[in-house]
């Protein structure tokens, strides 16, 4: 499947409890976010405290107690790594907004779309072409997510608007991502300070926005629930990011790809069975070709870079 290193079965059985915990930990998150938008609807507030603890979380992780490496941030990583936090900041706040307007399995799978945006990227930003396969692999995709959009009941043309610009924004920081990594930047201190610039790119919009908002609107007791579901959402929101990473750090991107098009099926395919959500058979088979071009793709993509360096 694509393993950095021949697999022992410790190996398998590391990665399956790390997916597991992803694939958990990326339920929790997203269902609390519906939850605390449903009676606390201020998502910038909710995107700058995940940026929050993301960073904070990481910083006694790698500063205090060691658990990684801490790598100073570079003169020559510093303008990318903000550009990156740019994307990153755009992209959850986008996520956060659609989320409070349509169904989370809807949400997923707009967002499942991102290979079309990160093809597109790719030739915009650095001129790169792809094989046909790659191409045409994008075409379950197309139907799949116009199978979705027909007959989704919670269908909003805002709700969808935000979901495909998060897609947007997380395929340009895919794309410029790249460069980072291949300067020996590993993921966690990565992580760490796009997580700080985020928080500190979504400040002035959040005091801008919703602070006075929730100074006009003043403490209430039944936001009690909702400030003890946000303090959970941080911690299980830096974590999924943290267990997607930890996996990466183990597997080949196309290993990756495959798992992460499973745990928006996982998510998609819980929501819809705990929350009653409708979805008809037109969803089903629209979203089944979601993920079969998703794995698809992932497939082309990597026989076609396998392919590039090749003597």
């Amino acid at each position: 499947m694509g393993f950095q290193k021949k697999g022992t079965i410790r190996d398998f059985f590391e990665i399956f409890v790390l997916a597991c915990f992803w694939y958990g930990t990326s339920f929790v998150t997203d269902t609390l976010n519906k939850r605390i938008q449903t009676s606390f609807s201020f998502p910038i507030t909710l995107t700058l405290w995940q940026f929050s603890v993301g960073a904070m979380f990481n910083f006694v992780a790698l500063r205090l107690f060691g658990l990684v490496p801490f790598q100073k941030l570079e003169r020559q990583h510093s303008n990318m790594i903000l550009i990156v936090s740019v994307c990153w900041t755009t992209g959850f706040l986008c996520t956060n907004y659609s989320f409070g307007r349509v169904a989370v399995s809807f949400t997923h799978s707009v967002k499942a779309t991102e290979p079309l945006f990160t093809v597109a990227l790719c030739y915009l930003i650095n001129r790169e072409i792809f094989p046909k396969a790659v191409y045409l692999s994008l075409i379950p995709i197309v139907v799949g997510i116009v199978l979705v959009c027909m007959n989704e009941v919670s269908f909003q043309l805002l709700g969808f608007a935000f979901a495909a610009l998060s897609n947007i924004s997380f395929a340009t920081r895919s794309v410029l991502s790249k460069t980072i990594f291949a300067k020996s930047f590993d993921h966690f201190n990565l992580f760490m300070y796009i997580s700080f610039f985020s928080a500190l790119a979504t400040i002035p919009l959040w005091c801008y926005l919703e602070v006075p908002v929730l100074y006009a609107r003043g403490y209430r007791s039944e936001d009690v629930l909702s400030y003890q579901f946000l303090a959970l959402n941080g911690l299980t929101h830096c974590l999924y990011n943290q267990f997607s990473f930890m996996i990466l750090a183990r597997i080949s991107t196309l290993a990756h790809s495959i798992i992460n098009a499973a745990r928006r099926f996982f998510v998609i395919s819980l929501t819809v069975f705990l929350f009653g959500h409708p979805f008809n058979r037109l969803n089903m088979f629209g979203t089944a070709l979601l993920m079969i071009g998703i794995v698809t793709y992932a497939q082309t993509k990597y026989a076609a870079s396998a392919k590039k360096l090749k003597p």
